[in-house]
């Protein structure tokens, strides 16, 4: 079973947060976990986009305990790793509202 991003964060109830603090542990956890596999990729990507990330649950006993996250769609395009941070806050931006990826960015000092 696999989701695309934006699937996934509709399934977990992300899009219907209205403001920052109804954001559960388990969903600032979601958000960490996909901005660190962004953040940690060794190549260029230059189409970052909630469609080209793969949500992957792994079970156990039945049961989803963690996610994998896998990218799709590489391009031959390169681009500089700000430019790819800045592509993924936009995603961030449009997946969960502007006004609270924006209060979560403040929170967090990103």
């Amino acid at each position: 079973e696999r989701n695309t991003l934006r699937d996934y964060s509709k399934k977990i109830g992300l899009y219907n947060k209205r403001k920052f603090e109804e954001l559960t542990s388990s969903d600032l956890r979601f958000i960490f976990q996909v901005l660190k596999e962004m953040y940690d990729l060794q190549v260029s990507h230059a189409d970052i986009n909630e469609e080209n990330i793969l949500v992957v649950p792994k079970k156990r006993w039945g049961r989803v305990r963690d996610i994998d996250i896998k990218l799709v769609g590489f391009t031959s395009y390169d681009v500089s790793k700000e430019e790819m941070n800045l592509r993924i806050h936009e995603m961030w931006g449009r997946l969960i509202g502007v006004g609270i990826y924006s209060e979560f960015r403040e929170k967090f000092n990103l």
